[in-house]
């Protein structure tokens, strides 16, 4: 428990720290000088323009530690701040911070409605024909051609176009007649003639091979064509070097380009394959073989 006499001392260097409101001195009795109290409450506008705290010096009489409407206030004094100092300088820059990671990138927006056509250009060339019957520079005739930009776009050449070159292209002049020429007796027909000869390298119960070799006799030729007619029920089935028309009966054998070179002298062959019936053994010997239409003699 405080004594009196520290209590006074107390209180006598608190009222001589704060601005008091009461200058005069109070005395106390022993009891109120051990029932003092400090409230501390936040100073109004009036008290304190900055801001500041409002202290309170009472006796607490009920001993709740409240100040009470009842309770004898000894001091009042008020702790203000100052008034704020002018604004420093602001300082530097601070140096860039990081860079922070791209953001997803938005939906696309909706296509714009398409804009109006523009108007059609100009034809790049516009060519006109002008038939020339008689010109100094054409004595035969023949054509002018002028090339110009189509301006107005009619596709003929007007006064407003703008002309860009001009040619002329003009006929031949006729030549002078030739010669009559010398009657000629006509020339004969050279003579052509083949030989043919037709073997049957295999033959079986119900088939056979026939090898065709040919010898034409006459002028060079391209192309060339045989013929011949095969006995009853007899097929051909398989064939090499000729292109044939037909597999029985009259047959037609034509060249292929590799050997439809014809002249005289040279040996062209073909053969193929024959099915026959299995109880004949007839077979086709080369009988009535032509050549382009010339029946060849067999050797």
């Amino acid at each position: 428990m405080k004594t009196p006499f520290m209590a006074y001392i107390a209180l006598v260097v608190l009222v001589g720290c704060l601005k008091s409101e009461d200058p005069q001195s109070i005395i106390l009795s022993q009891t109120e000088l051990e029932q003092q109290r400090i409230d501390m409450q936040a100073a109004t506008l009036d008290e304190c323009p900055f801001g500041g705290t409002t202290i309170r010096t009472y006796v607490d009489a009920n001993e709740d530690f409240l100040l009470d409407e009842d309770e004898q206030i000894l001091q009042t004094s008020s702790v203000c701040s100052g008034a704020n100092g002018q604004d420093g300088q602001d300082g530097e820059d601070g140096a860039d911070g990081v860079s922070g990671v791209d953001g997803v990138d938005g939906t696309n927006g909706t296509n714009g409605v398409d804009g109006v056509n523009g108007q059609d250009g100009f034809s790049p060339y516009g060519i006109v024909f002008n038939i020339l019957t008689s010109a100094p520079s054409c004595p035969s005739g023949g054509i002018t051609l002028t090339f110009a930009l189509d301006v107005n776009r009619n596709n003929v050449l007007d006064a407003g176009d703008q002309q860009t070159t001009s040619a002329e292209i003009c006929n031949g002049q006729d030549g002078e007649d030739g010669e009559d020429g010398e009657d000629n007796e006509p020339t004969p027909p050279a003579e052509v003639s083949c030989k043919v000869d037709v073997r049957q390298p295999s033959i079986w119960k119900d088939g056979y091979i026939v090898d065709v070799e040919m010898i034409y006799h006459g002028p060079n030729h391209v192309g060339w064509m045989a013929s011949f007619s095969l006995p009853k029920n007899h097929v051909v089935v398989n064939s090499w070097n000729g292109a044939f028309s037909a597999t029985s009966g009259s047959i037609a054998v034509s060249s292929y380009s590799y050997n439809q070179n014809l002249v005289d002298g040279i040996s062209v062959s073909f053969g193929f394959q024959v099915q026959r019936p299995g109880n004949t053994e007839v077979f086709w010997d080369g009988d009535g073989f032509k050549l382009n239409g010339v029946t060849c003699t067999s050797i």
